[in-house]
């Protein structure tokens, strides 16, 4: 089960989607705090977030109540915040949120991915 704080994610095609569990909010039931493309970052409700599919934790929250507290107060204070791919997408949300620090593994990863193929083009042109 989520506790408040948790980052828990959906996978979608080529990418997996981050967010905040926030427990219990001024929607019905339980409610997830993400940054959503054409929208910025939302309150809404965990089967919205799913949207049909399996949700996972991708990193829990640690500490006690009030700093667990602490995590949803600070994705609370996301609202309303632009989402921008490569500034400030969900998993730079979800961690601002969990740590304070914005990052995005993902991003990361298809950097170095890009200039890696950038570099074997470059590579094989000069062999040419």
């Amino acid at each position: 089960s989520y506790e408040i704080g948790d980052m828990i994610a959906i996978m979608r095609p080529g990418y997996r989607h981050v967010g905040i569990y926030v427990g219990p909010h001024k929607l019905d039931g339980s409610c997830v705090i993400h940054n959503c493309k054409g929208k910025g970052v939302i309150l809404s409700t965990l089967n919205d977030f799913a949207d049909n599919s399996p949700v996972i934790i991708q990193q829990r929250a640690t500490g006690d109540f009030f700093e667990r507290e602490a995590i949803a107060q600070r994705a609370l204070s996301l609202l309303g915040t632009k989402y921008d791919l490569f500034q400030f997408n969900c998993e730079h949300a979800a961690t601002t949120a969990q740590s304070g620090v914005a990052r995005s593994p993902q991003i990361i990863g298809a950097s170095l991915l890009a200039l890696f193929a950038i570099g074997l083009a470059l590579f094989a042109a000069k062999k040419a």
